[in-house]
């Protein structure tokens, strides 16, 4: 969340620190109420990794060669990128594959999720098991589009995030 002065952020930043639960949409209000200030959009980055999900949210890194890699591309999308196909994965080194950052105009967090959910669904990459359905299943979550979330939230619900994209998959 961007605010007006560093002041907030760093108050916030202690508070989800200490465990507190803080929405996205209180702090929104909160800087609007203080200071006047409306933000303009939202953004929201998501790590593409070649990994495999553990029944209890653990991920390990896959290794492989990319058949096919088709990032997705439009309005509010923006793709950083080091795989492509033919890349050979080396489980040794960061999983990381692509950094997707999609942003919405409306300030709505609950429109930048829905636009990262499809993205997510248009991403394609074959050759290598990744985190994309369990990163679809957690911006499935009610609790994220609203802001109902906490720093240890993923990890907190991470094997009812697995179980749900295990269960999306299964015919």
């Amino acid at each position: 969340v961007v605010a007006p002065t560093a002041g907030y952020v760093v108050l916030d930043e202690v508070a989800l620190g200490n465990g507190a639960f803080v929405s996205i949409e209180a702090l929104l209000a909160a800087d609007v109420e203080l200071s006047g200030y409306s933000p303009v959009q939202q953004s929201l980055p998501a790590r593409i990794n070649a990994e495999t999900m553990g029944a209890d949210g653990s991920a390990l890194p896959s290794g492989g060669t990319l058949a096919v890699f088709e990032p997705p591309s439009g309005r509010g999308l923006r793709v950083d990128a080091c795989g492509y196909a033919g890349y050979t994965t080396n489980p040794r080194f960061d999983s990381l594959l692509a950094k997707l950052v999609v942003h919405s105009e409306s300030g709505a967090f609950a429109d930048a999720v829905a636009r990262a959910r499809r993205a997510l669904d248009e991403f394609r990459i074959e050759g290598v098991t990744t985190n994309l359905a369990f990163l679809a299943s957690l911006l499935a979550r009610p609790e994220l589009a609203s802001g109902a979330v906490y720093t240890r939230f993923v990890e907190d619900h991470a094997a009812e995030i697995v179980a749900a994209e295990r269960a999306a998959r299964a015919p």
